[in-house]
C-alpha cells in the first residue's frame, strides 16, 4: 500500500499532473458512456458508436500501460529486473494500434456527417467528432512536446547551448 501511495504521489505530482491524469480518464470513460448509450441508436453507420467504445478501452490500455511502465522503471534499479524495453515495445504497438483507431474513426465520422438523411442522433454525432478534434489536438501537442523535449535533451548533452558563438560570456 505505501509503494502504492509513493507511486502515485510521483505519477501525480502538482497541479498539471493530476489535470493530465483527470483528463486521461474522463475522454476515454465518456467515449465507453456514449457508445454503449447509442449502440443501437445510429443505422446510418453502426461502427461509429463501436468505435467509440473501442477506441475509449484502447485510449485506457495506453495510459495503463504507461503508468506500468513508470513503475517499471522506477523498479529496475532496485531488483535487477528489466522489463522497461519490453514493455516500451509493447506501449508501442499499443499507440500504432490507437493511431490506427484514430484513423478509422476519422473515416467513420466523416461518413456519418456525409449521408444526407443521417439517422444518427445528431448531438451524438457532434460528441463523436469533438472527441476525434481533442483527441487529435492532444496527440499532435504531446508528440510535438515529446519532440521538442528530445531535442533539448539531445542539444543539452551536445554542449550546444554553450557554444562560444551563441554564449557571449565565453572568451
Amino acid at each position: 500500500m505505501v509503494q502504492c501511495i509513493k507511486y502515485d504521489k510521483k505519477f501525480c505530482q502538482g497541479t498539471i499532473g493530476f489535470g493530465i491524469a483527470l483528463v486521461a480518464l474522463i475522454i476515454p470513460v465518456s467515449l465507453i458512456v456514449a457508445g454503449y448509450c447509442y449502440i443501437h441508436e445510429c443505422p446510418a453507420q453502426s461502427g461509429l458508436p463501436e468505435w467509440m467504445i473501442y477506441y475509449g478501452i484502447l485510449i485506457l490500455i495506453v495510459c495503463l500501460a504507461k503508468a506500468v511502465q513508470v513503475y517499471l522503471d522506477e523498479e529496475v534499479g532496485r531488483e535487477g529486473i528489466d522489463l522497461s524495453f519490453i514493455w516500451g515495445f509493447v506501449r508501442l504497438v499499443l499507440w500504432i494500434v490507437l493511431i490506427l483507431m484514430h484513423l478509422i474513426g476519422i473515416w467513420l465520422v466523416f461518413y456519418v456527417w456525409s449521408i444526407e438523411d443521417a439517422v444518427c442522433n445528431y448531438y451524438f454525432q457532434l460528441f463523436a467528432l469533438f472527441m476525434l478534434i481533442l483527441t487529435t489536438v492532444i496527440g499532435v501537442v504531446g508528440l510535438s512536446l515529446k519532440c521538442c523535449g528530445t531535442w533539448f535533451a539531445i542539444a543539452e548533452l551536445t554542449n550546444f547551448f554553450h557554444d562560444s558563438y551563441i554564449d557571449p560570456a565565453k572568451p
